[in-house]
């Protein structure tokens, strides 16, 4: 299953590492893309999670010149979730935004995905349902050129849409990025 994980982030880079960049700028833009993985926060179980993501610039944002800037992002991954021997796909994507300032190589970052798993019980945890939202927030630090290394915080539930359970998920999940040139 590590080969499949591993596939499945080098598929995530060389699909986005070949999308053509917007014509001019303020149409919008690939950020990056990378890998990450991380455990359950709550130490209930062992639930592990691996995936590819990809963030894409949108073309709105607040603070254009000289200070800190908001921007609005598009983000989505694809990977697996893991758990007492049972492997699921796990598929997301939702907005985002970031602050940012120039100079800075530090980025915070958060969001809302909607989210579709394929198995949602894992270590005798039933998550109520193959549709789920996560939400988010993390750090990103640019560490040498385009390389990059990130933290982020998931928690990931049924938003109690189905009228049972909603138990939730806590996840502590850490990157590696590809910035593509803004």
């Amino acid at each position: 299953m590590r080969y499949a994980v591993s596939l499945l982030y080098l598929l995530v880079i060389i699909g986005t590492a070949t999308l053509p960049a917007p014509a001019r700028a303020g149409e919008g833009s690939w950020e990056y893309v990378g890998g990450r993985g991380g455990i359950n926060a709550t130490g209930k179980g062992a639930l592990r999670e691996y995936e590819g993501f990809v963030a894409y610039l949108l073309p709105w944002g607040l603070g254009e010149h000289g200070g800190w800037r908001l921007n609005t992002k598009a983000n989505g991954s694809m990977g697996m979730l893991q758990g007492s021997g049972r492997y699921g796909f796990i598929a997301t994507m939702g907005p985002g935004l970031s602050l940012e300032s120039p100079g800075v190589p530090l980025e915070l970052d958060g969001g809302v995905n909607l989210a579709f798993i394929s198995q949602d019980v894992y270590d005798g945890r039933d998550l109520n349902g193959n549709l789920q939202f996560v939400t988010h927030i993390g750090l990103n630090l640019r560490v040498a050129g385009p390389i990059g290394v990130g933290y982020r915080f998931h928690h990931m539930s049924n938003a109690d849409l189905n009228g049972r359970q909603n138990p939730g998920v806590n996840m502590h999940l850490f990157s590696v990025i590809w910035y593509f040139d803004k």
